[in-house]
């Protein structure tokens, strides 16, 4: 009989069919878009299947085999424009996450206190999906700052404070 362990750390999920002497990531070969920091449970629904849910990412399928093979992937797409920013307060880092539910043209600014322009993070058009930048504020004084997310006729805006 094999044994297999399914193991879930804060960032990944990882299979094991040799009691854990070797270890094999469930995310090899998925696409970008898939946020594992979101990593919400697994669940081994029959011998030969496997579940995985992120908080960011969807469900996604695999069929478990000696060698774990990838049978499907249903990637949810966001439901709403959205946008947060982690940690709050930062030093000197934090990721600016979005949430794109349409493809849209769209900006992430940072402006400081008195309402001018620091730096453009992006200005491009993005397919719908779940997004994170990073922004260092290595270059700035300890202060509140505002991160604004524009997207099509949607706009948002977060205190960051550094």
């Amino acid at each position: 009989m094999t044994y297999r362990i399914l193991l879930q750390t804060e960032t990944h999920i990882f299979h094991s069919t040799d009691c854990g002497l070797s270890w094999r990531g469930l995310h090899e070969g998925l696409p970008p878009q898939v946020d594992f920091e979101g990593a919400l449970s697994i669940v081994q629904n029959s011998p030969l299947e496997l579940w995985a849910a992120y908080q960011r990412s969807g469900v996604w399928t695999y069929t478990v085999t000696d060698t774990l093979a990838e049978t499907s992937r249903t990637p949810a797409l966001p439901h709403a424009f959205t946008l947060d920013a982690f940690p709050n307060p930062f030093n000197p880092t934090t990721e600016i996450r979005f949430d794109l539910p349409v493809a849209a043209r769209m900006e992430l600014n940072i402006y400081n206190s008195l309402g001018q322009l620091l730096t453009t993070l992006l200005d491009e058009t993005r397919a719908a999906g779940a997004y994170h930048v990073a922004w260092d504020g290595s270059n700035v004084t300890s202060g509140l700052y505002i991160c604004q997310f524009k997207a099509g006729a949607f706009s948002d805006a977060k205190r960051c404070c550094c």
